[in-house]
């Protein structure tokens, strides 16, 4: 049957349903991101984070170092306030959101300097350790200077698309939010390594002893903004464009370094 305007009266009553629903997409999207990179981090991390503390308190192992605690806080911290971030702009409270942006210096610098923190040190304490203490404790160094190019690839990228996120927040709303959403999943390869390899949820542990396969799954998390772009905007925006051939540039370099004969080589001087 149909209607004065020749639709049919089915779909004259399920456009103003499919608009809302559109719109409620358009308002939540970036909310229900930043929700996933949360799930994401606790799948990673709160099991390994349990054992950690079941260990220290039955007095299996002494308690972290302060530098794991402050990359702790300072993950969390980044993680929330994207969220809180996201959650004011679905809800029109723009001004909040612009007032809070400047914690943005803070937790920025924070996850960066963590990360910087996180990769150097325990290289510091091996390149002091004895040969017998390496041996004691079965340290392979070319796995340790391996996975310090992984962690230097994380750092570099946050370090990156953060910037450039702060920077365009003014000028360029729309890359702006698209950045931080960048920045964060460049940070979330360590959640995914232990979801591989800890809780074998996903497969693919130890299929290569190099980071590539968690960050073959940290570009999935592109699949969902790269949709939402096709659908809602008609193409993709300029911002992914530029991340995702930077991001599998930088780990397919990252995967080569874990072989290279002179990169290795680099490794053992510095450590011994």
């Amino acid at each position: 049957m149909k209607g004065h305007d020749g639709l049919a009266l089915g779909d004259a009553t399920s456009a103003p349903a499919t608009e809302s629903t559109a719109r409620a997409i358009d308002r939540y999207f970036y909310t229900g991101m930043a929700a996933l990179f949360i799930a994401v981090a606790m799948i990673g991390f709160v099991p390994t984070s349990l054992a950690l503390v079941s260990a220290v308190v039955q007095g299996a192992r002494p308690p972290p170092p302060l530098p794991l605690h402050f990359h702790a806080v300072a993950m969390t911290s980044w993680l929330v306030l994207l969220l809180v971030q996201t959650s004011l702009m679905s809800t029109g409270r723009s001004a909040t959101h612009r007032k809070l942006g400047m914690a943005w210096c803070v937790a920025a610098p924070a996850v960066f300097i963590s990360l910087l923190i996180m990769s150097t040190v325990p290289l510091y304490f091996i390149s002091r350790m004895t040969d017998a203490e390496i041996v004691q404790f079965s340290i392979d160094l070319d796995d340790i200077w391996g996975f310090f190019a992984t962690q230097l690839q994380v750092t570099v990228l946050f370090g990156l698309f953060a910037s450039w996120g702060f920077l365009a927040r003014r000028t360029d709303p729309a890359s702006h939010k698209r950045l931080m959403m960048v920045a964060t999943i460049t940070v979330l390869s360590a959640s995914f390594g232990r979801i591989v390899s800890n809780t074998r949820l996903l497969p693919g542990a130890d299929l290569f002893p190099s980071h590539l396969i968690p960050d073959l799954y940290l570009l999935l998390l592109f699949v969902p903004p790269l949709i939402y772009d096709l659908t809602r905007q008609g193409s993709i925006h300029n911002t992914y464009r530029v991340a995702l051939p930077l991001m599998l540039s930088m780990s397919l370099l990252t995967h080569y370094l874990h072989y290279a004969d002179w990169w290795l080589a680099i490794g053992r001087d510095v450590l011994r």
